[in-house]
């Protein structure tokens, strides 16, 4: 849907936080004026005083403003699932989003750019920001967004060569019109709680493929099974971490048996980073871009806040915030990041029926890992998990400020700790990066002498 095909419409937009600000943005400056605001919860008054020319609805408000309106715009966080979503289709209201208005105007206003998407259950952020990054220093007209970065219906009219977006699940799921390029860099369960079930996130998810032109690119992870499962039948498929293009044997990427980089080479920790890279350098190939550049700027990458960062030293102990971690798969990846260091994890989040036992059975097996620390909803239920094996000390702890407190107190000199939830950061947090935030905070905050 574009822009022009709003006028003349009675909109509503749901959510109205970053996104949805920026959604209300653009439609007045395109003199859309024809618009009220829907948010689940109340809003403070700055906020609806801000807007004071525009209505706000909050609450039961949603049935009666789903007969009077012909088009809403959700949010991302914004479920396609919701009754009340379900029942304005049933209605005949049209339904949209950001990511579905941007790319459908900059593949008319710029057709000769290229949108470069990014998904995936793991690895989404640092991949594209890696993308943007390499691009950007070598000198090209490139702009970021989506899920990290600006929201996307704010680049409308801002014509690049290059558009490269990070694409959640939330934002794949509803697309009626395909990127350029799409990588997929894995699929594991996800989101249970918008998407309802796994088989709807992995559909929700592979949707961004769906609507593709024949010139249009799908980069697949080659050793990803679950991926290879739904993108059989997507356009022009060009694998990464395979022997056929860009592949990942032992700690080294190779290409066609020529070996390009060491993971000591580069900034960022874990085997699992080379497989982004990987798929990085697949782009740049498909680009036909300088590849020996691009590994240049790839080994001065620096990760991202809150993704294996290393926030210091303190009491002997090394730190480590992975707080963007939300899926047993992500845990394990963080903890091989490591080495055989002595570990002590603190694990929890919100609870989103996720299946810890692959997790707990990946920790049992280990011999690094001394102590593991539970926090929030999931603590009673990744600490059952475990209780299976004696020699790992589990602590049931659930708060994360005593969680830290406690990683002090049971560990020695020249231990790692790793915060890896394995699970999403709402109820208590507003975000992963809030969580993450908070985390540092606790261990630079600590003082040894109180215990």
């Amino acid at each position: 849907m574009k822009i022009n095909e709003l006028k003349n419409q009675r909109i509503m937009i749901w959510g109205f936080g970053i996104e949805g600000e920026a959604i209300l943005s653009q439609l007045i400056s395109n003199q859309i004026s024809d618009v009220v605001i829907y948010n689940d919860n109340e809003l403070s008054s700055e906020k609806i005083l801000e807007h004071k020319k525009h209505k706000f609805y909050f609450g039961d408000d949603i049935n009666d403003l789903i007969n009077n309106v012909d088009v809403i715009i959700k949010a991302p966080g914004v479920s396609i699932y919701k009754k009340e979503i379900q029942n304005a289709i049933s209605k005949g209201v049209k339904i949209t989003s950001s990511s579905n208005i941007f790319i459908s105007e900059a593949k008319s206003q710029n057709p000769n750019s290229k949108i470069i998407a990014v998904t995936g259950s793991k690895g989404k952020s640092t991949t594209s920001s890696m993308l943007y990054y390499i691009l950007k220093n070598m000198n090209k007209d490139i702009v970021f967004g989506g899920n990290i970065g600006l929201p996307l219906i704010s680049l409308i009219n801002k014509k690049h060569d290059f558009y490269i977006c990070e694409f959640s699940s939330y934002q794949a799921a509803d697309l009626m019109v395909s990127p350029d390029i799409t990588i997929l860099t894995n699929l594991f369960p996800e989101h249970i709680d918008w998407h309802l079930t796994h088989e709807n996130y992995y559909s929700d998810k592979v949707n961004i493929f769906k609507h593709q032109k024949e010139s249009d690119i799908s980069i697949i992870n080659a050793r990803c099974n679950k991926s290879n499962d739904y993108v059989k039948s997507t356009n022009n498929i060009r694998y990464f971490n395979d022997k056929s293009g860009f592949d990942v044997i032992q700690d080294a990427i190779y290409y066609r048996e020529e070996k390009l980089l060491s993971l000591k080479d580069v900034k960022l920790e874990g085997i699992h980073n080379l497989e982004n890279i990987t798929a990085v350098l697949t782009v740049v190939n498909e680009l036909g871009l300088d590849l020996q550049k691009a590994i240049e700027e790839i080994k001065t990458f620096n990760s991202l806040p809150h993704r294996l960062e290393n926030i210091g030293e303190f009491y002997g102990v090394e730190f480590i915030n992975d707080s963007i971690s939300t899926t047993p798969e992500t845990a394990i990846a963080a903890i091989k990041s490591f080495g055989n260091k002595n570990k002590i994890l603190i694990l929890g989040g919100y609870d989103r029926e996720q299946n810890y036992k692959i997790l707990a059975d990946f920790i049992n097996d280990r011999d690094d890992i001394k102590t593991v620390i539970t926090i929030n909803q999931t603590a009673n239920r990744i600490a059952e998990e475990l209780k299976i094996c004696k020699k790992i000390n589990t602590l049931n702890i659930g708060d994360l400020e005593k969680a830290v407190n406690s990683s002090f107190e049971n560990s020695n000199e020249g231990d790692m700790v790793i915060f890896s939830p394995a699970a999403p950061s709402y109820e208590v947090y507003k975000n992963f990066m809030e969580r993450g935030d908070l985390f540092t905070k606790f261990v630079k905050g600590y003082k040894k002498w109180r215990y």
